[in-house]
């Protein structure tokens, strides 16, 4: 029941992103204003019934990176435990839900972008006002993260394979044809 809500509360980051004529998704608290890599952090959301969204329907919770190349991270999970499924969901309801989520500690950026939605099967619940993209995924929060380590990118090799100009090789696993004495080696292979 502390869960349901008659008015809405003042929360640090306002959105107001109507999902059609079902919710708005009033914003969120995070209880942090830096993400530390492997650092659980809480994310209090806030959700205002328009109409019943139905059966079926289900929260997502997407963390990406910035820009073109983004990562993306699913922290998906069930509103308040499991206990107030958006399917029943009444019309009128301020829901607030209460998150845990981290991120690892090979994040590749210095922020990250915290999306919200409603999906059920193929389907995502349609934006129609507030801060989203093109999938329909609504912007509830931008964090910068500190202390990061991100992967190295792994070296790319190239070998340069040159036609053979004399004779053919036999493909028998054997390198005894006289072509492989001037063929470049891979070197060892590895994982």
């Amino acid at each position: 029941k502390e869960h349901i809500l008659t008015e809405a509360p003042k929360m640090k980051y306002v959105v107001n992103a109507e999902l059609e004529d079902k919710l708005i998704y009033l914003g969120c608290d995070v209880d942090t204003d830096t993400v530390t890599p492997q650092k659980a952090f809480t994310l209090t959301h806030y959700w205002k019934v328009v109409n019943p969204p139905g059966a079926d329907w289900k929260m997502f919770v997407h963390l990406a990176t910035p820009g073109n190349k983004k990562t993306h991270l699913n922290a998906d999970h069930v509103p308040i435990s499991g206990k107030y499924p958006v399917g029943v969901w009444k019309k009128g309801e301020i829901i607030r839900d209460i998150h845990r989520i981290s991120v690892p500690n090979t994040w590749p950026a210095d922020s990250l972008e915290l999306y919200v939605g409603m999906w059920k099967g193929p389907s995502r619940m349609k934006v129609l006002k507030g801060q989203h993209d093109d999938e329909n995924r609504v912007l509830a929060v931008k964090l910068p993260v500190v202390g990061a380590t991100p992967p190295k990118e792994v070296e790319k090799k190239s070998l340069l394979v040159r036609k053979i100009k004399n004779g053919a090789i036999k493909i028998d696993g054997k390198l005894d044809d006289a072509a492989w004495k001037d063929a470049a080696s891979t070197g060892a292979f590895v994982r």
